[in-house]
């Protein structure tokens, strides 16, 4: 280590000559102050040591005086003096106000309710103030006439001890089953496992009603309805077949064959129709029923259900075997095939439609009959709404048997002279002017 002094002490005295060979008038004192180094003159080796004759510098560093200490005592919020910061107001509604977070009352455009800092924007003298507090709103509660359920503003015109609430508003018990299929109803508002309020509905029954009920569920149970899979349509259809008349027994109304059918008639050909058919078929009568049934059954067995699409000859085959049956279910009335038609064209809903059919003779039923099918064979009643040529198609080829349903005893010189004294929009005239005409007018 001395040795590498001893060289800095010759790197330093050649600095120095070359320095006093710069500046004649630095001397020996000014060298020792700027260089600060320790100059070994040992010749010995050994270690670092400071010895006699070695030359020390007595310079020293002084310490820096200028460091920032924060400053957040007392604060939340706020700069911490020395470009820091001692926190954040934990609500986006709050100021930081002199190292503390103060919550601003907010309460512009606001006639009610709460500023956001716990007070108050104003209260509603009458009425609930909105979700906004931008307005006061007046619900006056309505339970004149009730004594249960809601008030319309959001509470309640009380509760009932006893019964149910119904849409009036009034404690009602429901009423003992009144027949057959009322007990089913009944039994249907029960719970799965409720043993006794399904006891119940049977007991409260009267006698004659209960018997019913038993009946049929007895030949159910005896035909294996209980036992068919779920979905199974075949098996519950044959199963209840077996049990036809008990089936009427329990659900039944009081309309006639004839009123079924025109109830049949009016329902949607689309997939509610299976519920408003068979609300239709509950309504009828048990004498109704049995001859409505009576028609279904030999239509059946004469293959009428399963005659292909366009199957003319099929269908009338089924339905001429079938005549007596339908008649017994719908008296033939006095108007021709040509009456009725008149009779539908002029109709704005199905109900006039149906009272135009019911109206029809039994020739004039077969004949009408038989154009409806030929349409509904050749894609008539599946057009799209103002596919004409669809629509003509089909009444091409349906031109003679319509033909057969509504001509009447015009000539060609007669229909012309009708059509000219209709009125140029009366479209009924003009088509009665045409279908009552002969085949060849």
């Amino acid at each position: 280590m001395k040795r590498v002094l001893g060289l800095l002490s010759v790197f330093v005295f050649a600095f120095g000559l070359v320095s006093l060979g710069c500046d004649s008038s630095s001397t020996d004192e000014d060298t020792k102050t700027t260089v600060d180094v320790v100059i070994d003159n040992d010749t010995n080796g050994g270690n670092d040591v400071v010895e006699p004759g070695d030359v020390v510098d007595t310079d020293k560093v002084a310490p820096d005086t200028n460091v920032c200490t924060p400053n957040c005592a007392g604060k939340e919020c706020g700069l911490d003096g020395c470009g820091g910061t001692c926190g954040t107001c934990a609500n986006a509604w709050d100021s930081c106000v002199d190292g503390q977070c103060v919550c601003t009352p907010e309460c512009t455009g606001k006639v009610c309710g709460t500023d956001g800092c716990g007070g108050s924007c104003g209260v509603c003298a009458t009425g609930d103030c909105n979700a906004t507090g931008t307005e006061c709103v007046f619900c006056p509660p309505n339970c004149t006439g009730k004594e249960c359920g809601p008030d319309g503003c959001g509470g309640t015109c009380g509760t009932c001890a006893t019964g149910t609430c119904n849409d009036a508003g009034i404690c009602a018990t429901e009423p003992p089953p009144s027949g057959c299929s009322d007990i089913f109803d009944c039994l249907n508002a029960c719970q799965p496992t409720d043993q006794a309020c399904q006891q119940n509905c049977v007991n409260e029954a009267a006698v004659e009603d209960q018997m019913a009920f038993n009946s049929l569920v007895s030949c159910l149970q005896d035909s294996g309805y209980w036992d068919c899979a779920e979905g199974d349509n075949e098996c519950l259809s044959d199963a209840s077949n077996q049990c036809q008349d008990e089936i009427i027994g329990c659900f039944h109304g009081d309309k006639s064959c004839n009123e079924m059918y025109a109830c049949l008639q009016s329902c949607p050909n689309d997939e509610s129709g299976a519920e408003c058919s068979s609300d239709c078929i509950a309504s009828g009568s048990v004498e109704g029923q049995k001859t409505w049934y009576a028609l279904i059954n030999c239509l059946d067995t004469n293959g009428y259900f399963d005659c292909a699409d366009g199957d003319e000859a099929c269908l009338e085959t089924a339905w001429t075997t079938c005549q007596p049956a339908f008649e017994a279910c719908v008296p033939p009335g006095t108007a021709t095939c040509l009456e009725m038609y008149l009779c539908v064209s002029a109709c704005i809903d199905s109900a006039c439609s149906q009272e135009c059919l019911m109206s029809g003779s039994s020739e004039g039923q077969t004949l009408w009959n038989n154009f409806i099918n030929c349409l509904d064979g050749n894609g008539y009643f599946d057009c799209a709404d103002g596919d004409d040529a669809c629509m003509e198609s089909a009444w091409v080829a349906c031109d003679a048997v319509f033909k057969e349903c509504a001509y009447g005893d015009k000539t060609c010189k007669e229909i012309f002279d009708c059509l000219n004294a209709c009125a140029p929009t009366d479209q009924n005239c003009a088509l009665e002017c045409r279908v009552t005409g002969t085949v060849e007018g």
